[in-house]
């Protein structure tokens, strides 16, 4: 038997020093593993789904006796894996239920004389977990506002004021939109992304604020969780108004250097939303290297389709923050936290459903 069983509220702390090891098969380690992970895997893929079907049609005893067969040999070459993973420092084992696969793997390490920890109830459990986290820890305030606002330029300035940021875009690797994938690597899998939203949270103090950028229920192929779309739509909402000429130098700034195909093929696929007369004008736009017109012809889409699904994920309104002409992030940051902590004087300090979906609708397309 492993020294002890460790809980997964245990692991984020046990994990700056210790070492986790995944010995589920590579395609559950692909599927979803837990961040930070390395994949050392007991069975292979062809050897989990064959003792699952002697276990199925034989029994355990059968099935156990068939892993061994097939495990036994690798013996040896698991525990110089792992004395090379771990470099002194205690490993943290997990299969799905914390089961034979662990318990059988961390009493071979313990016999090498490596000190080790399985994970209670294994990945499943650390699942059950995550999701309480996501549910309950800190107390969210949520940033919307129209595309090319600034919202996460502003997310990451409240961080380095010392603030909890969720950075949703960057676990899922989009920015959120039919251009967020541009210059980007593959999404994660939809458990993996589940898995670090978790895990991000899950390091985080749990009676601290927590600032998150508004989002609907996909970021790209990627589905939040019920439960984070949920609490997006009932925490506290910062509703950040930025001047249209800015929001277009944002956008012309970080996506103006990617090749000109791959902005086309993006206006190509909103084509039916922009219509025919604004896709045309939007390639040519691009083709002229008239950028900034492309750009607003984008934002005329999508300020339209903000402003309509405004009222359904926010009914009771927000604050309003306005980003100054001549202001940086830091400086909304600064006016962001006085704002949320009540201090200061707003000359709109709250706005309504109705007035937040008539401000989007009046931004004017350049």
């Amino acid at each position: 038997m492993p020294n002890r069983d460790l809980s997964p509220q245990k692991l984020p702390e046990f994990m700056r020093e210790g070492v986790c090891l995944d010995v589920r098969s590579p395609g559950e380690y692909r599927v979803g593993h837990i961040p930070g992970a390395l994949p050392m895997p007991l069975l292979s893929d062809a050897e989990r789904a064959q003792t699952g079907i002697t276990y199925k049609e034989r029994g355990r005893d059968v099935a156990v006796q068939q892993a061994l067969v097939w495990a036994g040999p690798k013996m040896a070459a698991f525990v110089e894996q792992a004395r090379r993973l771990s470099t002194g420092r205690p490993l943290i084992l997990y299969c799905w239920r914390g089961g034979m696969r662990s318990h059988s793997m961390a009493w071979l390490l313990q016999q090498a004389g490596l000190e080790v920890i399985v994970l209670e109830g294994g990945y499943r459990n650390w699942r059950h977990f995550i999701f309480d986290v996501m549910a309950s820890w800190g107390k969210w305030v949520v940033i919307g506002g129209p595309t090319g606002s600034g919202k996460t330029r502003l997310l990451h300035a409240l961080q380095e004021k010392g603030e909890q940021i969720l950075d949703l875009e960057r676990l899922a690797n989009h920015r959120g939109s039919a251009f967020g994938a541009l210059g980007l690597s593959p999404q994660p899998g939809n458990e993996q992304f589940i898995s670090d939203i978790g895990w991000a949270i899950s390091g985080m103090k749990r009676g601290r604020r927590i600032w998150v950028e508004d989002e609907s229920s996909m970021i790209g192929s990627l589905h939040l969780p019920e439960i984070v779309v949920g609490r997006l739509s009932s925490s506290r909402f910062v509703y950040l108004q930025t001047d249209p000429r800015r929001r277009i130098r944002e956008l012309v700034d970080e996506y103006g250097h990617l090749p000109k195909w791959e902005l086309e093929d993006s206006f190509r696929k909103i084509s039916r939303k922009i219509g025919g007369q604004y896709l045309n004008k939007a390639l040519e736009a691009l083709n002229g290297d008239r950028l900034d017109e492309a750009a607003g012809i984008a934002l005329r889409y999508y300020d339209r389709a903000y402003a309509r699904s405004l009222t359904s994920r926010h009914p009771s309104g927000g604050l309003l923050l306005e980003w100054g002409e001549h202001e940086d992030a830091e400086q909304v940051a600064h006016r962001c936290l006085r704002m949320i902590q009540g201090k200061g004087s707003q000359t709109k300090c709250f706005i309504s459903h109705q007035t937040l979906s008539t401000e989007v609708k009046s931004i004017p397309a350049i």
